[in-house]
């Protein structure tokens, strides 16, 4: 005998709801999740292989990889009209909106075990009310809010923001008009994350570098990436894009080197 249990509301990411509905579904519970808009869902691995590490995706263009996983996924797990209440992704593509890795919540979706609301309307005590004008009352309520980009020892008159989030240049690295900080973690490549922290942190100690061989310890680094760079407030962001931001970093510290590199003697 199962009891309604939970609900969990989608707010910024679908992932960590569908994790916790997934458990609490195989504890035996009944749930229901809020799923306020479509996203893609792909398997955590292909072929026995965790979908990272397939050997020969790597030899595709990222739209290429985009457009083969999508189909994978169309194969291996249906669509959203597939399962019962899922929405339809808003987006064409993997890369232009949100992807949750995680087979589980689909299960039970099928399974009955777990059921999809929409949109919260106002929580009154116990009872949730949906944009639908249904109102259920649950034992549980997990309210999974998302990301919060906290900065609480630096003032955050020194923090510009978009979306909550701090505007960062070179790849997620660099804030806003600030020189000698530095983001590590701060953006979140898709894909595996481990080895993004070493990547971040070497140019990071590159970017230190140029400032301990400037004039006074001081390279204007921040301003001259903000006149040749976008600022971005991405957290998770498509890995092919996140590469690219690395590579034009990369590109413009090296024109900033030679410009300010020391003349050797006897040169004209």
């Amino acid at each position: 005998m199962t009891s309604r249990a939970r609900v969990f509301s989608s707010w910024a990411r679908a992932t960590p709801d569908a994790t916790l509905a997934a458990d609490a579904a195989q504890h035996r519970l009944e749930v229901d999740i809020v799923i306020r808009e479509g996203v893609y869902f792909q398997p955590k691995s292909y072929f026995g292989v965790p979908r990272q590490e397939i050997p020969w995706m790597g030899q595709f263009s990222p739209d290429e990889q985009d457009l083969i996983a999508r189909l994978l996924a169309r194969v291996s797990i249906g669509e959203a009209k597939d399962y019962p209440g899922l929405p339809e992704p808003a987006y064409r593509t993997l890369a232009e909106g949100r992807t949750v890795v995680n087979e589980l919540l689909l299960y039970w979706l099928q399974h009955g075990r777990i059921g999809v609301r929409p949109a919260i309307e106002r929580i009154e005590g116990r009872t949730v009310h949906f944009v639908d004008g249904e109102a259920r009352e649950y034992d549980t309520i997990l309210w999974a809010t998302g990301f919060h980009a906290s900065l609480p020892f630096l003032d955050e008159a020194l923090v510009p923001r978009r979306n909550g989030v701090p505007l960062r240049l070179a790849a997620g690295i660099v804030p806003v008009g600030l020189d000698k900080l530095y983001y590590i973690g701060l953006s979140a490549p898709r894909g595996p994350q481990i080895p993004v922290y070493g990547v971040q942190a070497a140019l990071a100690l590159r970017m230190l570098a140029l400032h301990e061989s400037a004039p006074g310890g001081h390279a204007p680094l921040a301003a001259y990436l903000t006149g040749l760079q976008d600022a971005d407030d991405r957290i998770d962001i498509v890995r092919a894009v996140w590469n690219d931001q690395l590579a034009d970093t990369e590109r413009l510290l090296d024109a900033f080197s030679l410009a300010h590199a020391e003349p050797v003697a006897g040169t004209v």
